[in-house]
């Protein structure tokens, strides 16, 4: 009878492995990857400048939030100062609609 297992190990041991490591091996050679020079040394952050960042996303929030809101206001005041115009613009929003709906059930 053959033992396959131990001929394939006999094969790869004296043919295809033939050095063998041990554990304690030591060597003589050091391998460095990073440099001192390249090690970053954090420091703690700057509040003032978290302050800042947040506040400046906190606007930009704020303005996407609120446009729809300021384009209302800003409507609502220049139709105050200009009340004809107000007329001719509700008129001509008015008459878009009712074609936008004549070509939907047409």
């Amino acid at each position: 009878k053959v033992d396959v297992e131990t001929i394939i190990d006999r094969i790869l041991n004296k043919r295809i492995f033939p050095i063998q490591l041990r554990e304690e091996a030591n060597f003589p050679w050091n391998v460095t990857l990073v440099s001192d020079r390249c090690i970053f040394h954090p420091s703690h952050p700057n509040v003032q400048i978290i302050f800042v960042i947040c506040l400046l996303y906190y606007i930009a929030y704020i303005t996407v939030f609120l446009e729809t809101y300021a384009m209302r206001a800003r409507r609502k005041i220049s139709a105050s100062f200009f009340e004809q115009r107000e007329d001719e613009r509700i008129k001509y929003l008015h008459q878009k609609l009712v074609k936008n709906s004549e070509h939907q059930f047409s």
